[in-house]
């Protein structure tokens, strides 16, 4: 999945970065009689949105490593005698009693006597996390930005090249965006959209460390406690039909 997002992307990136430069051919391309116009245009400019794969994947590895590490109940692979519809589960492969996490998963709404340690409460597992989270992504990603600032201007020519300094000048006063993850928030005003950003392609960076930021203590807060189980997933459902 990832993979092919990653194509797809690339391909409507490739297709917008060479329109902004211009074509040999612009009736054969551009609207009303070019490529642009047809129904199988969509398809490219739909890419944007295969972002949102991204989103889906860092989600689920999100809450499936931190629910295999807090709550006391995943990896407890004994298949229960539970309902008709926890054992179509397993009979239609919906769920793996052998996986740790979504072995489980039919069983999470119960209230298991399985094991009798308490999950840990928020604030003690919520810090370390973010600090893992920062201390993965920062130093990678403060290098990219380094090169794409300083030395990524030294390296081109042409006559679209001196755009580059566009986006140094945007780096010079909103670089420090990028190392707190706010840079799709600051600055507040951007008159060119995504372009008036520092590195503006990081965008996705400062989403997804937000969401997780603040929803992660959230849902697993919730999921953690046995009575709220429903009401979180509830809560997920209705996030994800939102996004």
């Amino acid at each position: 999945m990832r993979s092919i997002s990653m194509l797809w992307i690339i391909l409507g990136h490739t297709i917008v970065v060479q329109s902004s430069v211009g074509y040999q051919n612009p009736m054969a391309v551009l609207p009303p009689t070019g490529m642009i116009a047809s129904t199988p245009a969509m398809f490219f400019f739909s890419a944007r949105y295969a972002v949102d794969t991204f989103f889906f994947i860092g989600g689920y590895l999100v809450m499936s490593g931190m629910l295999k590490k807090l709550d006391p109940r995943v990896g407890y692979n004994k298949i229960h005698e539970g309902s008709n519809v926890e054992q179509w589960m397993y009979k239609l492969k919906l769920a793996n009693p052998s996986h740790r996490v979504l072995g489980t998963y039919a069983h999470r709404l119960k209230t298991s006597k399985s094991s009798s340690s308490a999950p840990l409460g928020v604030t003690k597992w919520f810090v370390p996390f973010i600090l893992h989270r920062v201390l993965r992504i920062l130093p990678t990603y403060g290098f990219v930005l380094l090169v794409w600032w300083k030395l990524a201007v030294t390296w081109g020519e042409g006559p679209f090249w001196p755009r580059w300094a566009t986006f140094v000048a945007q780096c010079d006063k909103y670089a420090w965006t990028n190392m707190l993850f706010i840079n799709n928030l600051v600055p507040g005003d951007q008159k060119f959209g995504e372009t008036s950003e520092c590195m503006y392609h990081a965008w996705y960076l400062g989403v997804d460390f937000q969401l997780c930021f603040v929803l992660t203590p959230i849902f697993v807060s919730l999921y953690l406690r046995r009575s709220c189980r429903q009401l979180a997933m509830t809560l997920e459902v209705l996030l994800v039909a939102i996004i």
